[in-house]
C-alpha cells in the first residue's frame, strides 16, 4: 500500500527528520497514484486513485462525491500491461483500434459487438437513408423498391406516386404537341367587308358587260360560309428538360 497523508503539519511539534519522512511517504503516494486495497481516507472529490483488487488487476478510480462514490475508469493488469478502458458501462480491451479484417479472436469479437451495439442505438434496424454510391455500406441493405424517381419533401406521412419516370419527364429533347380550343367568330370579330350588287338602273340600262337586266328593286348577295368552329395546331420540339442530377440509393439498416 502506498497511501499516505501527513495531515496538518505543526512546526512546533514536527521535527526535521519526521517531516522529511512524511514528505517522502507523501511523494511515494503521489507517484503511485495513491494505490491501495481501499479508497484513501483523505480522498477529495476529483481525486484519482488505484484500487489493488489482486496481483493481476488494478482498477483505476476517480472519486466523485460521498453520495456518488467512485467512478471506475478501467482495469489494468500490472503483469501484462493490458488495459481495459471503461466507456459508458462498456469496455474496450487495450487501446481500441479499427479491425483490418473480420474479427477472429474473442477480443476482436467483443470490441465489434460493443461498437455494433452503440451504432444500433443511433441507427435502429430498419432505418432508411440515402447514400450517394452504388452499393450499400456494410451493415445496410440496398432497397430496389424505387427506381428512376424524384424525391418530394412533405410535412405529413410519406408516400410515393406518379406515373412518369424521372428520366422520361426530364428528357434531353421533349416535344409538345396538341390543339388550341375551338372558337366561333362573331359578327363583330369578322373583318370589315362588303359585296357588290348589280341591278337594273332606273333608266332601264343594262348591267355591266351587257348582262340581262335585273328586276327592279333591292337585292342581297347569296350567303357564304358555314359558321363552323376551327382550331390551330400547337407543336413545340425545342423543349430541353435535361436537368442536372446526382444518383443515390436507398438503404435500410440491418
Amino acid at each position: 500500500m502506498t497511501q499516505f497523508d501527513f495531515g496538518t503539519i505543526d512546526p512546533d511539534t514536527k521535527s526535521g527528520p519526521s517531516l522529511a519522512d512524511d514528505l517522502m511517504d507523501q511523494r511515494d503516494a503521489l507517484h503511485t497514484l495513491h494505490r491501495g486495497a481501499t479508497r484513501p481516507t483523505y480522498v477529495q472529490p476529483g481525486m484519482m486513485w488505484i484500487q489493488e483488487v489482486s496481483g493481476t488487476r488494478w482498477d483505476l478510480m476517480i472519486f466523485i462525491s460521498v453520495a456518488l462514490g467512485d467512478l471506475k475508469l478501467g482495469e489494468i493488469n500490472p503483469t501484462t500491461g493490458v488495459w481495459d478502458l471503461y466507456v459508458r458501462g462498456g469496455t474496450f480491451t487495450q487501446t481500441p483500434v479499427g479491425p483490418s479484417s473480420d474479427p477472429a479472436t474473442d477480443d476482436a469479437f467483443a470490441r465489434k459487438a460493443y461498437v455494433d451495439a452503440k451504432v444500433g442505438t443511433y441507427y435502429p434496424s430498419g432505418t432508411t437513408m440515402l447514400f450517394v454510391q452504388s452499393a450499400a455500406p456494410t451493415g445496410w441493405t440496398k432497397s430496389t423498391a424505387h427506381n428512376d424517381k424524384a424525391l418530394r419533401v412533405v410535412s405529413g406521412s410519406v408516400s410515393s406516386g406518379g406515373t412518369l419516370d424521372f428520366s422520361a419527364a426530364f428528357a434531353a429533347a421533349r416535344g409538345l404537341s396538341g390543339t388550341v380550343e375551338n372558337t366561333t367568330l362573331t359578327e363583330s370579330q369578322m373583318p370589315t367587308h362588303w359585296h357588290s350588287v348589280v341591278g337594273i338602273a332606273g333608266d332601264g340600262s343594262f348591267g355591266p358587260g351587257g348582262a340581262a337586266p335585273y328586276p327592279a328593286g333591292s337585292s342581297t348577295t347569296g350567303a357564304t360560309g358555314g359558321s363552323q368552329p376551327h382550331n390551330h395546331i400547337l407543336a413545340m420540339d425545342n423543349l430541353d428538360m435535361a436537368v442536372k442530377y446526382v444518383d443515390a440509393i436507398i438503404a435500410a439498416r440491418d
